[in-house]
């Protein structure tokens, strides 16, 4: 069983296609999951650049290499390891330091049928 990556072998894609201009950036909050990585391939393939907004509570740093093994320009693809419940400041940088022209929302805790409630009491964003 090899050791998973750590965010050096993710942050810094090599080998990328010649450059090309993207259509614009998305950043999709929760893109290392099974849905949001899959939105992030689509999105590179139709042109756009993606910063994904991960903390990895339901999904790997193998997803984001994956995701940049699949797509035309790995360079497009942006991580940013943060919470969006913990790490509002990282949130409040990463929004001002970057013209995105959407957000797409993925990030979430999956709910468990049996003692939930602790787990879940006081990450509300935005209230």
């Amino acid at each position: 069983m090899s050791a998973a990556p750590s965010a050096s072998d993710v942050s810094s894609p090599s080998g990328s296609p010649a450059a090309a201009i993207p259509r614009g950036r998305i950043l999709v909050t929760g893109g290392a999951g099974f849905i949001g990585s899959h939105t992030c391939v689509e999105l590179v393939h139709a042109g756009f650049a993606v910063t994904i907004l991960d903390n990895y509570s339901n999904s790997t740093l193998e997803a984001v290499r994956r995701i940049r093994a699949l797509v035309p320009h790995p360079d497009w693809v942006e991580l940013v390891e943060a919470c969006l419940v913990k790490d509002a400041q990282v949130l409040d940088k990463l929004i001002s330091g970057h013209p995105y022209g959407a957000v797409i929302h993925f990030a979430a805790l999956k709910v468990r049928r049996c003692g939930w409630s602790g787990r879940y009491r006081g990450k509300r964003v935005g209230c």
